[in-house]
C-alpha cells in the first residue's frame, strides 16, 4: 500500500488498484525557484516544461 499521485499511479504497468481518498480530494503546489542569472535556466526550463505537462489540467506552462 502506497500513498501516491495520480500521475504516478496512471501509467503504472501491470495490476495496480487506485482508490481515491479525502473529499475534497488533496492536492499539493509544487513550485521551481531559480536565480535570474542561473547559468542553469535552458534545463530548469525544460525540467518546469515537463512537469506542467504531467499535471494535465493543473499544469501552467512556463
Amino acid at each position: 500500500m502506497s500513498v501516491a499521485p495520480w500521475n504516478a499511479v496512471k501509467e503504472a504497468p501491470g495490476e495496480v488498484v487506485s482508490v481515491p481518498f479525502g473529499n475534497p480530494q488533496i492536492h499539493r503546489h509544487v513550485g521551481l525557484l531559480q536565480r535570474q542569472t542561473s547559468p542553469r535556466t535552458t534545463v530548469i526550463d525544460r525540467l518546469h516544461h515537463h512537469l506542467a505537462s504531467f499535471s494535465g489540467e493543473f499544469g501552467i506552462p512556463g
